[in-house]
């Protein structure tokens, strides 16, 4: 579903003011074509006050909600940047990655011996093994 419904379990909150407003900002401010601000901000067509900007194909290909933005050289694309950068040099802790040992534990136990000892896997796949034990 594509149409924004505004509730307090949501969106809504108490701005500054002591107002209840939408943090999606809606209703969004209508407009007949596309176009670039002077900020580098991108204005897509908006013929529905409460419909965000969606991709039909990607919909319908994954039948999912979705919400696409043009990234130009605004500030948006800046925050984009920084957030995707610092995500992928973020530090590993130790819990990043467990499935090695939990795959492990699994070929011991007893209860599943018998269900992936006619496996021949090679340490590539055993991180798959603790799905092949909830199926």
């Amino acid at each position: 579903q594509q149409v924004h419904t505004c509730t307090k379990s949501t969106c809504l909150h108490y701005n500054k003011h002591g107002k209840l407003v939408c943090k999606r900002c809606t209703p969004w401010e209508l407009s007949d074509t596309e176009c670039i601000d002077k900020k580098g901000n991108w204005k897509p067509k908006q013929t529905h006050p409460y419909v965000n900007n969606y991709c039909p194909v990607i919909s319908v290909a994954l039948c999912c909600n979705n919400d696409i933005k043009l990234l130009t050289n605004g500030a948006d694309t800046k925050h984009v940047s920084w957030y995707s950068t610092d995500y992928q040099t973020k530090k590993q802790n130790k819990n990043n990655n467990l499935s090695a040992p939990m795959a492990k534990s699994l070929l011991r136990s007893p209860c599943c011996a018998h269900f992936f000892s006619s496996f021949s896997l090679d340490t590539h796949c055993t991180h798959m093994l603790p799905l092949f034990h909830l199926i």
